[in-house]
C-alpha cells in the first residue's frame, strides 16, 4: 500500500519533507517483528527505488545498511536481546537486498561491492542466511538472461 501512495503522489507533493517522511516508514518496516512485513518492504522499496528519482539516494541507502549490520552483531541466541539484534540486521541485509533488486538487468559501479557485503550473511541463520542465499539464486538467473541475451 505504501508504495502505490508512495509512487501515486510522488510528482505532487510540494513539500521537500513528505518524501523522506515517507521513505521513513519503508525503512523502518524493514525492522517490523514479522518477518513476511520485512520481505515485502524490501521488495516494496527495491519498487519504488526503480521507479522514481529515489535512485539518487542508493549510495547513501547502502551506506545507512552497511552500517547497520556492521553495528549489530548476533549476541548468543540464549541472549535476551538475540531477536531484537537478529530482526534488526535481518532488516539491514533486506535493504541492500532490495538495492540490488533495484536494478535487476544492470550492474552499477556500485554493485560488485554490494552483492559482496551481502554474501558473507549467507551463512548466518535464519532468516538472514535463507534471504541472501534466495536473492543470490534471483540475481544468478537475472544476470544469466541477460549474458545470454547480449552474448
Amino acid at each position: 500500500m505504501v508504495p502505490a501512495i508512495f509512487l501515486r503522489y510522488l510528482e505532487r507533493w510540494s513539500d521537500a519533507d513528505d518524501v523522506p517522511q515517507m521513505l521513513e516508514v519503508m525503512l523502518r518496516s524493514l525492522e517490523d517483528p514479522n518477518v513476511e512485513v520485512r520481505h515485502t518492504a524490501s521488495m516494496n522499496l527495491a519498487l519504488v527505488i526503480r521507479s522514481s528519482s529515489l535512485q539518487l539516494q542508493v549510495l547513501r541507502l547502502k551506506k545507512r545498511f552497511v552500517k547497520q549490520t556492521r553495528k549489530t552483531p548476533l549476541p548468543a541466541r540464549s541472549a535476551s536481546t538475540y531477536e531484537e539484534a537478529l530482526r534488526k540486521r535481518h532488516g539491514a541485509v533486506l535493504g541492500l537486498i532490495a538495492l540490488a533488486r533495484s536494478y535487476p538487468f544492470t550492474v552499477p559501479e556500485w554493485m560488485p561491492a554490494l552483492v559482496e557485503t551481502l554474501a558473507k550473511y549467507a551463512t548466518e541463520p535464519m532468516p538472514i542466511g535463507n534471504s541472501v542465499r534466495a536473492f543470490g539464486q534471483e540475481f544468478q538467473q537475472n544476470h544469466q538472461v541477460c549474458v545470454r541475451i547480449l552474448g
